[in-house]
């Protein structure tokens, strides 16, 4: 039987297989849950950090109004008006052409600074206003700043210079700075607008978010407490029906239900094909099972009677080696009575009528010995037919004993195929094939004894048939003699030749009779050999109708109603 196969190698495969199904499947869906969570609580409090007035954004937020309150705005001509002013004050023309190459770097950046808004900023009033409104005038304080204050300065016309500065440098960046205030206006409103629809969509999607996770969470149980419902169930009972029937319960009104068409239907119409199957092996079996029994009785009432009509053969042969007995005695006497009569001549016709009565008397001995070694014959004959017949007996046996084995081999086959489930079955038909093994030996055990009791009944016919021929011949010679002894009475002159002649028919009677006991000592050693055979026939054929027996018993262990 196919041992199963183990996972000694893998620890983690050991614990698992000590997990029921339920807590299996439990597992399965928590660890998604439990990862599920934990990815909701990450996603949750990294929003939090990173949210819109969130920690992280407020300190994006300082650092970038840090940067604001130290560095002055390139989009803001306050710097460049601050040099203007310095530059009023300087008399040197050094410091005059640094303080104007330095305004005209921050010119440089204003210009980049505006082309880039000019890309950034969706149209609308901000836009206008920090493109149009605070440019145009920073664009003509520029020009008036290069192409009249510095020549001014730089021609040493202070007074050109102080009326540039007064009357369009300052009224140009007034105009300017009225424009920005309206842009940080509207930029402080823009981002607190943003700010606000920010947090209103962290908050809305934080929402979405928590609910999702929740309905994936409580889907991912219900579903794997439904998924574990549809195995765990169905496996239980599977586990149920495999238990009764590796108990021995086959009742056809135990089948499993197949209307399922996922794996556990497949395994219930596999369970159910296996059962029918091993049901119809067991139903072979114990057909074959009471095929031998009854064959076994039949065996037994023949050695039975092959055993009486034995112990009738050793009767009839104790009788003719009785009467065998006898006329050895009458040949010895007659031998006696012929010397006597070749001494007494005078009482030779006396002898003669008294041999010829013994003589006759000798005649019917033979006659009857004739009558019961032909008796015998025909037992012995009748013996060989019963023999003949035990033997086919035997062989009807032994080929059921080769089905039961072919049937247990089959139900082994089909119970190795079923795995761990059929280990039940496997035992029971190991134990049926080992029972049809001794059957097929004990069978064979009977065969060989009746080839012996047959072969044993072939030389008692054979012997039988010389007695038969020996008791002929002593019947023809006693008859010899009768005719010489009726010569001696209607002839007294040839007293002394018939008288030799019945000493010799005497002798010859004497060493045919014991020729004859010795024959019968034969045909009684055959009998008893013959009946012992029947004896140990009869022995060998009740072991196999209790080992049919057994068998029967084995399989009306397994409940099988059919």
């Amino acid at each position: 039987m196919r041992q199963p196969r183990s996972n000694y190698g893998s620890d983690s495969v050991n614990f698992l297989n000590n997990i029921r199904l339920s807590h299996k499947l439990a597992f399965l869906v928590g660890v998604p849950v439990a990862g599920l969570a934990f990815f909701v609580g990450t996603a949750y409090t990294t929003v939090e950090k990173v949210r819109v007035q969130g920690p992280i954004y407020n300190q994006i937020i300082l650092g970038k109004d840090l940067i604001a309150d130290i560095l002055p705005p390139p989009a803001y001509i306050v710097e460049t008006h601050m040099e203007v002013l310095a530059m009023a004050g300087k008399s040197e023309r050094g410091d005059i052409e640094r303080i104007a190459q330095r305004c005209k770097q921050l010119r440089s950046d204003y210009n980049t600074r505006i082309e880039v808004w000019a890309k950034s900023l969706d149209d609308g009033a901000m836009k206008t206003e920090l493109l149009q409104a605070s440019q145009e005038p920073a664009q003509a304080y520029f020009a008036a700043l290069e192409n009249e204050f510095i020549p001014a300065l730089l021609a040493q016309n202070t007074e050109a210079a102080s009326k540039v500065l007064n009357e369009t440098l300052s009224p140009h960046f007034a105009a300017h700075r009225t424009a920005i205030d309206n842009v940080v206006k509207q930029a402080n409103e823009f981002a607190s607008t943003n700010e606000a629809f920010a947090a209103s969509t962290v908050s809305a999607r934080s929402m979405i978010l928590w609910t999702v996770a929740s309905s994936i969470a409580l889907a991912t149980i219900a579903l794997g407490w439904l998924i574990s419902r549809s195995v765990s169930k169905p496996v239980l009972h599977l586990s149920q029906s495999v238990n009764d029937m590796a108990t021995g319960k086959l009742s056809i009104s135990t089948r499993l239900d197949t209307a399922r068409r996922d794996e556990m239907g497949t395994l219930a119409a596999g369970i159910n094909n296996f059962t029918d199957k091993l049901a119809s092996l067991i139903a072979s079996t114990r057909d074959a099972s009471n095929q031998v029994m009854q064959s076994s009785g039949m065996l037994q009432e023949n050695a039975a009677k092959m055993a009486d009509q034995m112990d009738c053969q050793a009767a009839r042969v104790r009788e003719i080696a009785s009467a065998m007995t006898e006329m050895s005695a009458s040949a010895a006497e007659v031998a006696q009575q012929a010397g006597e009569a070749s001494k007494a001549a005078e009482n030779s016709r006396g002898m003669a009528t008294e041999g010829g009565k013994t003589v006759a008397g000798t005649v019917d001995g033979m006659h009857a010995i004739e009558e019961a070694v032909n008796s015998g014959t025909q037992c012995v004959h009748t013996l060989g037919k019963r023999s003949e017949a035990i033997g086919q007996m035997i062989q009807i046996i032994n080929d059921i004993a080769d089905q039961t084995n072919l049937l247990a081999l089959n139900a082994a086959i089909e119970a190795a195929r079923a795995g761990e489930h059929g280990r039940g079955f496997a035992v029971v038909a190991d134990e049926v094939r080992k029972l049809a093994d001794r059957t097929q030996k004990a069978t064979a055990e009977i065969s060989q004894s009746i080839s012996q009791i047959q072969s044993d009944t072939k030389a008692a016919v054979t012997a039988m048939d010389k007695g038969g021929i020996m008791v002929r011949d002593g019947v023809a010679k006693a008859g010899r003699a009768g005719n010489d002894l009726e010569r001696i009475v209607t002839s007294a002159g040839n007293m002394t030749q018939m008288v030799n002649a019945i000493a010799t028919a005497a002798a010859e009677q004497s060493s045919t009779t014991e020729e004859v006991s010795r024959s019968l000592e034969q045909i009684s050693t055959a009998s008893a050999e013959t009946q012992k055979a029947a004896e140990q026939s009869a022995s060998g054929i009740q072991q196999v109708a209790s080992k049919a027996g057994e068998l029967k018993r084995l399989i009306d262990q397994c409940g099988l109603k059919v």
